[in-house]
């Protein structure tokens, strides 16, 4: 395994501590929405509205009622998350995996599952 495999995990997926958005890593972003979905002092719902998570790895994350609108997920690593009430209208699936995620109440309209 080289450096780039350490830094970006397994099968080239992006870590979330490496992915920026607005300033903030991915991590931090879902860190603060557990705790909003937790209901403790400092959380946020994620809002990745338009975000480009293409080969993010986010197996086992809660994202139950995030909001990915128009999300970029392509080849991302999303086994066995949580997508519970989550809306992903007009997300790009395309190459996600998705074996074991909880899906109950997802908005998928017009999203891409190709």
């Amino acid at each position: 395994m080289g450096l780039l495999d350490l830094l970006t995990g397994a099968k080239g997926l992006r870590k979330p501590g490496r992915v920026w958005l607005g300033g903030k890593s991915l991590e931090e972003i879902l860190q603060a929405h557990q705790r909003f979905h937790l209901g403790q002092p400092g959380g946020a719902r994620a809002d990745l509205t338009e975000a480009d998570l293409s080969q993010a790895d986010l197996r086992g994350r809660d994202l139950t009622g995030a909001i990915l609108v128009r999300c970029k997920l392509r080849d991302a690593d999303l086994r066995g998350a949580k997508l519970g009430s989550a809306d992903l209208t007009d997300a790009d699936l395309r190459g996600v995996d998705l074996r074991n995620c909880d899906l109950t109440e997802t908005r998928l309209e017009r999203a891409n599952l190709s």
